[in-house]
């Protein structure tokens, strides 16, 4: 199975190494990183400016 992005971004500041791909079908974006052994994020696509302007440890408050 395979599904389409629908948008394509640059994250910026502590996310500069991460590209986004929106799914507005899924109502998902998927924050994906080019460097080895760092998380993947999987936002509610209207939500995902806003966490990706915050901390990884804001996003997961116990990691």
């Amino acid at each position: 199975m395979s599904y389409h992005y629908q948008e394509i971004a640059v994250g910026i500041g502590e996310y500069k190494s991460y590209v986004i791909y929106s799914f507005h079908h899924k109502d998902i974006s998927v924050l994906e990183s080019d460097s080895p052994n760092n998380a993947a994020y999987i936002f509610k696509y209207s939500n995902w400016e806003t966490l990706s302007r915050k901390t990884r440890t804001g996003i997961i408050p116990d990691s």
